[in-house]
């Protein structure tokens, strides 16, 4: 045999690809501990997103039970608007019966009041027909034009004209509808 070592170069090979798989061992090494690292990491955020989902489901719930509380509530205080909205439809449908005997007491005072009256300054006088201005006129109100002595116009005209004047200014204060109706029940 002649000279070549044929044996060293074969145990050459086997050492370089030796060498070879023990650099590829290691970098498969180090891959492995990262991706056990990031298994880790992995079960970590897991977790964290499990104890999340369980705060989301409880929040759900407190929620769930809030809104059918807000409910129960809401529908009670509904309840109650409709309560007060039919109270409200009587109060003021007794308004309106109340206006329209106001109305037709006064237009019964304005007929009484349209027959001849001789009108005072003076009420100590006592006259089946006669009536002092002030006894007519509530307190507080004036009549706009001249003395009513002085004009045609009667008291009854005279007042209406009053009245119709303090309705234009904002309404009638409530002192001179009471005393008003004080008026028309005694000119009955």
């Amino acid at each position: 045999m002649s000279g070549f070592p044929w044996n060293m170069l074969v145990d050459l090979v086997a050492i370089a690809l030796l060498g070879a798989t023990v650099f590829y061992c290691v970098l498969l090494d180090r891959r492995l501990r990262a991706m056990r690292d990031g298994q880790d990491g992995l079960k970590d955020t897991i977790h964290t997103l499990n104890e999340a989902c369980d705060r989301a489901a409880m929040s759900v719930r407190n929620l769930s039970g809030a809104t059918e509380q807000v409910d129960e509530e809401l529908e009670r205080r509904l309840e109650r608007a409709r309560a007060l909205a039919d109270e409200l439809g009587m109060i003021l449908e007794s308004g309106n019966n109340l206006a329209d005997r106001l109305t037709g007491a006064s237009t019964d005072a304005a007929r009484r009041a349209s027959a001849p009256v001789e009108l005072r300054s003076n009420p100590t006088a006592d006259t089946h027909r006669t009536v002092a201005l002030d006894d007519v006129m509530p307190k507080g109100m004036t009549f706009s034009g001249s003395d009513p002595m002085e004009s045609k116009e009667s008291a009854s005209e005279a007042l209406r004209r009053s009245l119709d004047d303090g309705v234009e200014r904002g309404g009638m204060p409530p002192e001179l509808e009471k005393q008003l109706l004080d008026t028309l029940r005694r000119a009955r």
